[in-house]
């Protein structure tokens, strides 16, 4: 009985495993490759630094490598997918561990007489052996192919930190466009009002200047709906709740990238994290299918039966049991786990394609943006600029009227904020190549220059 009860705390003792995630948490920062501090809030004084760090962020105005810092260090979503790293370490832990002896005791006094009839038996799942090295593997591979997860969100938290910058910014440059062209329409409203009252413009020419006004105030109310909403974008995604958010007049960053798509997706091939946590997952199910193989057996035990008889002899021996797989021998689930491992692979493959095609078109939208910005800014917007010199100046010799300068300053607003928008979706593709590639690239300040884009 000494014996039995030293090997019950030894196995109690042996089980006994804490769950540490520091060694998976410094795995996803190597894996994301990136310089600016990550930090997972698991307590209070976490939790305070990380708020002293957005603080002193906050105290300058906001730039785009700003908002990334606070991304990572404050975005809701980010902060909730690093809790997965303990989750799955802990299945790893549980994955681990032996499943607990059993005991069963039976007291038993006779109708008549004396003495006491006493059983003991103690099981061990003899079939531990050899599931719980499957088990196990199966368990380490899910936790990287979630490691591989979580870096990648870290990826893509930069990136939607960009692009909401990008949004804001832009969104700031057209209501500011919008507004002064607005305020100059309004001018020249009243300006044609004043002209139909001495003749010199007909009720018709005044109605058709209203009608332009009307379309630049309505120009200008959308544009300034638009940032509000950029501005609550980016607030929210920085976690910032109340907080008020100072933009920068600078630039959003200009991302390098390789001159060709081809490099782009060889690049995105190595690096990309979605294809190893593809790969990695096609090895998971390797695991699984060995270990539903192994589980036609799933029920063995091997224990020992001790008993004591009423008239106090004892006997002591081995106990074994284990299931007959005579109708039911996992054929289901091992065809499950094989047609998951046939669907992971088709998977890997279906991505593969994606990323290329992805890249591609990524590529050619920011040709044509590129081409578009420079046609936008050396061309169509001086021609308008000239169209604009050329009205005022025979306007004022009275040989055009107010609705031909009206005209061309609106087709100036027009191309103007397409010039805008245009800046505002190449930065926003640019930071969308970047992620595509699984990369972290060099970047440099931009200028609102079309020729710099």
């Amino acid at each position: 009985m000494r014996s039995t009860f030293f090997l019950i705390s030894l196995l109690i003792l042996s089980g006994c495993s804490k769950v540490s995630t520091s060694h998976e948490w410094q795995h996803v920062q190597s894996l994301t490759q990136t310089q600016d501090q990550l930090v997972w809030v698991q307590d209070d004084a976490s939790s305070q630094a990380t708020e002293s760090m957005i603080n002193t962020e906050l105290q300058a105005p906001l730039t785009q490598a700003a908002a990334v810092r606070i991304a990572l260090l404050n975005n809701p979503d980010l902060q909730a997918q690093f809790e997965d790293i303990g989750i799955h370490k802990a299945d790893l832990v549980q994955a681990g561990m032996f499943s607990n002896p059993s005991l069963a005791s039976l007291f038993r006094w006779p109708l008549a007489g004396l003495g006491i009839n006493f059983e003991l038996d103690g099981s061990f799942p003899l079939s531990e052996f050899w599931l719980l090295p499957t088990r196990k593997k199966m368990a380490k591979k899910q936790l990287d192919a979630k490691l591989y997860e979580i870096a990648n969100q870290v990826l893509k938290t930069k990136m939607m930190a960009r692009i909401y910058y990008n949004q804001l910014y832009y969104a700031k440059k057209i209501t500011q466009a919008s507004h002064n062209n607005n305020q100059l329409f309004k001018n020249l409203y009243l300006e044609a009002q004043k002209r139909h009252t001495f003749g010199y413009m007909t009720k018709a020419e005044v109605a058709m200047v209203e009608v332009i006004f009307s379309e630049t105030n309505i120009m200008l109310k959308q544009a300034q709906t638009d940032q509000a909403i950029a501005y609550n974008h980016l607030r929210g995604f920085l976690g910032l709740g109340h907080q008020n958010i100072n933009l920068s007049q600078q630039a959003p960053d200009q991302i390098s990238l390789p001159d060709q798509a081809e490099q782009a997706i060889r690049n995105a091939f190595l690096k990309r994290l979605d294809l190893q946590q593809a790969r990695t997952i096609i090895q998971e199910i390797e695991y699984t299918v060995k270990h539903e193989k192994r589980s036609v057996i799933h029920n063995a035990q091997l224990g020992f039966s001790h008993e004591k008889s009423e008239d106090g002899s004892k006997n002591f021996g081995p106990s074994m049991g284990f299931e007959i797989p005579v109708f039911d021998q996992n054929q289901a689930q091992i065809s499950k786990a094989q047609f998951l491992l046939r669907k992971a692979k088709k998977n890997l493959i279906a991505l593969k394609q994606s990323i290329q095609v992805s890249i591609l078109n990524k590529y050619t939208e920011v040709g044509n943006l590129r081409t578009k910005i420079k046609a936008l800014s050396d061309q169509l917007i001086p021609a308008q600029n000239k169209i604009i010199n050329f009205t005022e100046t025979w306007n004022n010799l009275m040989q055009v009227n107010r609705l031909q300068l009206l005209n061309a300053k609106t087709g100036l607003l027009t191309a103007q904020t397409e010039r805008l928008k245009s800046m505002r979706d190449l930065h926003n593709h640019r930071a969308e190549l970047e992620f595509e590639m699984g990369i972290t690239t060099q970047t440099s300040h931009a200028n609102d220059g079309g020729n710099h884009a």
